[in-house]
């Protein structure tokens, strides 16, 4: 292990992402401890004697230093403490953290984009002045099967960076870098929420299949099959409404197209064409991925109160209107039956509440 290498990593979450940069990191000789809130998702795991994996790593199996469901016993000695729980989770796992946390352990999510939400729950569990740090997406695509292996069929290429407050840029970025070297500084924890683009292609790409999904339980290939010109142009037009808010709040971002490109998943013949239809059919390590057996499932349930949501509001905050983002929501609502705008990231859920575009990025700067 090199002198500067972190000597224990806690990763909170055993799903896909959880399980991807557990075999990662593990590998790479770092000491990882595994919690997952429930026990029997560590149950094939704990049986095994470790987690199987497959794909860029080649094939094996690697046994992380700890696997258990108890939050206090994966935080001792762990100097990160990366958090690969879905975006819903955020607010609670703060709630839980807070008690927990020390002073000289840094908080990474990953993926993140969810702004202020996690330092208000440990605002509101009396962490004094909270700081994390985040990326704006998994760092792998990949796959967790029902007996909890997993096949990882990319590293990703490039992983924005910000850190809460922006002042502590510096000291985290160094600090994760050790783990992900691919990451890359960015001005504040607005500019990973608009590289979230889950957020801008799975909604659209599953209400446009929904009879599809729920008449063959997803036996297709979401991306390559159910992303078809017109699914294509929908999502276009979406990123168009993202981009626009992203400059009224004078933040830079690149299309959706120039961004899956520039993360390595697909390739330059399709970044030329600027259509989101080429850049996944073009996509390899997307190529035979299914699609969601049901409409129950985070494309919709995280994708859209945890993303398109935050995108409008962050629109009504900044007085640009998201006609086609809002339309997205309320199509989703009437063919779930689920109430994502209520639930999902609203100013008030990020204790942004009456505040205009100078007051966020006044806490953004400085904290709470």
């Amino acid at each position: 292990m090199a002198e500067n290498q972190i000597p224990k990593v806690a990763i909170l979450g055993a799903g896909n992402g959880g399980l991807a940069a557990t075999v990662d990191l593990t590998i790479r000789g770092f000491s990882v401890s595994l919690w997952s809130r429930r026990i029997e998702t560590l149950l094939p795991i704990q049986t095994r004697g470790g987690i199987e994996y497959s794909g860029v790593f080649g094939e094996g199996l690697i046994e992380p230093t700890l696997v258990t469901d108890d939050l206090g016993e994966v935080l001792i000695e762990a100097e990160l403490v990366i958090i690969m729980l879905p975006t819903s989770a955020h607010f609670e796992i703060g709630q839980s953290l807070a008690p927990l946390i020390t002073k000289e352990q840094t908080l990474f999510l990953a993926p993140g984009h969810t702004l202020t939400i996690l330092p208000a729950a440990l605002h509101a569990g009396g962490v004094i002045s909270p700081e994390f740090c985040e990326v704006g997406t998994l760092p792998y695509i990949c796959r967790r099967d029902e007996n909890a292996s997993v096949s990882i069929s990319k590293c990703s290429d490039y992983l924005p960076f910000a850190a809460f407050p922006v002042n502590r840029v510096d000291k985290m970025f160094s600090l994760v870098q050790q783990v992900f070297p691919k990451i890359h500084a960015m001005a504040s924890p607005l500019v990973t929420v608009f590289t979230y683009m889950n957020a801008i292609h799975h909604p659209p790409a599953t209400i446009c299949n929904a009879g599809r999904i729920e008449n063959t339980d997803g036996n297709f290939f979401h991306y390559f099959e159910g992303i078809s010109p017109s699914v294509g142009r929908l999502i276009d037009y979406l990123d168009s409404e993202r981009r626009k808010v992203a400059m009224a709040l004078e933040v830079e971002t690149k299309t959706f197209v120039e961004h899956f490109h520039q993360m390595g998943y697909t390739t330059d013949e399709a970044r030329k064409t600027r259509l989101a239809y080429e850049a996944f059919h073009q996509s390899i390590p997307d190529r035979f991925i299914k699609a969601p057996k049901s409409l129950d499932h985070r494309f919709l349930d995280e994708d859209i109160p945890y993303g398109l949501v935050l995108l409008s509001e962050l629109g009504r905050l900044a007085g640009i209107k998201t006609p086609s983002i809002d339309a997205m929501i309320h199509l989703a609502e009437v063919c779930t039956g689920k109430p994502y705008r209520n639930e999902g990231l609203t100013l008030e859920r990020l204790g942004l509440k009456d505040k205009n575009v100078d007051d966020l990025k006044h806490i953004l700067n400085n904290g709470f």
